[in-house]
């Protein structure tokens, strides 16, 4: 898939790097969300799949998540896990700001992911920001949005 001009930049540095000898066991998804073959390898394969601040707008999308978290859930190994980081919307909210803030309520998220059969073992604070009102897109506050950290596991 093509980026847009405005992630043009974004892609062509994610190209390079993505060359490093480190990262040359991870494997770089540039389908649709909605592709049946989202992750092009073999069942059980993968030790981790992170999501970084993209959750939401798989949300706000539309896209069908319980096919996206079945994908993932079938790609890890067991213990394999499902990290995600995403934009803190306020508690209650459910996915009503995933498209306009784009910000999800945590709570959603975790029981989204629960239903494809991860458990949750781990949350941090470390991107926590408490003075965030989370009432403003976050593209707005300059990365200092209240942020989550989660990590499933597969068990």
């Amino acid at each position: 898939m093509e980026p847009s001009a405005r992630f043009k930049k974004a892609a062509e540095v994610w190209q390079a790097r993505i060359k490093e000898p480190g990262l040359s066991n991870v494997v770089e998804i540039t389908k649709s969300f909605d592709s049946p073959d989202l992750l092009p390898v073999p069942p059980g394969s993968l030790d981790a799949v992170i999501i970084d601040m993209n959750y939401h707008d798989m949300v706000g999308r539309g896209f069908n998540r319980a096919n996206i978290n079945h994908s993932v859930f079938t790609a890890l190994k067991p213990g394999g896990v499902y990290g995600l980081v995403d934009n803190s919307a306020k508690p209650g909210t459910g996915a009503s700001d995933a498209d306009t803030l784009h910000r999800i309520d945590e709570n959603f998220e975790v029981r989204e992911i629960e239903k494809a059969g991860f458990r949750l073992a781990a949350t941090s604070d470390v991107l926590r920001n408490p003075q965030d009102p989370r009432t403003e897109p976050s593209w707005k506050v300059n990365h200092s949005q209240d942020r989550f950290v989660l990590k499933f596991v597969k068990s």
